[in-house]
């Protein structure tokens, strides 16, 4: 993978350790909130498994969207009132990189890129864009209105 400030670097451990942070945030917000999974799985609309796979890091983003507004979370850089697909838009357009010059650093498509920012995809992929814009897998709680 080429980062955003054009450095090649070894995706594997990187990826695999954001993978594990997000997954350990998920479960920590949703044991702090005292929610079991099966009770999360029915507020955010999914199923045990799936929120049992987002606890390990992966999936697909719509769910982990899900998950997160149940759990009343967003990430810890993510601007209140951006989705996340705004969120990440953003990042890559300051970094001053196209969806094609973020895909080819990445070794996705440019459809890829484009589900991300639509807040779809897979979370394996999600956490590339993350890693080479340089954002946070950090967990926060939301503001309630």
């Amino acid at each position: 993978m080429t980062l955003a400030n054009g450095q090649k670097e070894n995706e594997t451990a990187p990826l695999a350790k954001l993978a594990v942070e997000l997954g350990q945030g998920l479960r920590n917000a949703r044991k702090t909130r005292g929610r079991s999974q099966a009770s999360l799985a029915e507020l955010a609309g999914i199923e045990v498994a799936t929120v049992q796979q987002l606890e390990r890091g992966r999936g697909t983003v719509r769910p982990l969207v899900a998950v997160m507004a149940a759990l009343e979370i967003g990430f810890a850089d993510q601007p209140e009132g951006l989705s996340l697909g705004e969120w990440v838009t953003g990042a890559r357009t300051k970094a001053k990189l196209t969806q094609q010059s973020l895909a080819t650093s990445i070794g996705v498509s440019k459809p890829t890129v484009g589900q991300i920012e639509h807040g779809r995809g897979q979370i394996a992929n999600l956490l590339r864009v993350f890693y080479a814009l340089g954002l946070s897998v950090a967990l926060r709680p939301t503001s309630r209105p």
